[in-house]
């Protein structure tokens, strides 16, 4: 039996700390998770993935889903070309390649810094007449 604790408890395996401060659902939007020594960084639903997963298998795995969000940046910008070209200006092209450039080699270690910048990114495509995603 593994013991998970929530912020601080007796005898825990392992511990979640959060540290989300504004704009939250919950303290634990984003935090840490230590255990076996290992402290790993997380955000949103990828607390449950540093619980469950051996640090280099989380740390790996993260690697891949940046560099994939990278690649669906280029996909969505490449759409955003063709919307503005059939007259439905997105607005959003210039974001994406950012949002590329900042994922496709991002580690674990951005996650915090990242989250704001892809939910900013969320609210400027619903604003949009023409969002590039639904």
């Amino acid at each position: 039996m593994v013991n998970v604790c929530f912020g601080t408890g007796n005898d825990c395996d392992i511990t979640v700390y959060g540290s989300c401060m504004t704009g939250c659902d919950s303290v634990y939007a984003e935090g840490t998770v230590e255990k076996a020594g290992a402290t790993m960084k997380y955000v949103g639903n990828l607390m449950w993935a540093a619980i469950f997963s051996e640090r280099e298998i989380y740390e790996c795995n993260v690697k891949r889903l940046m560099y994939r969000t990278g690649k669906l940046a280029e996909e969505f910008s490449d759409k955003a070309d063709l919307m503005d070209a059939r007259g439905c200006n997105s607005n959003l092209r210039p974001d994406l390649l950012m949002w590329n450039g900042l994922t496709l080699n991002a580690t674990v270690e951005d996650l915090m810094f990242l989250n704001p910048v892809a939910e900013t990114l969320g609210r400027k495509n619903d604003r949009e007449d023409c969002g590039v995603w639904e």
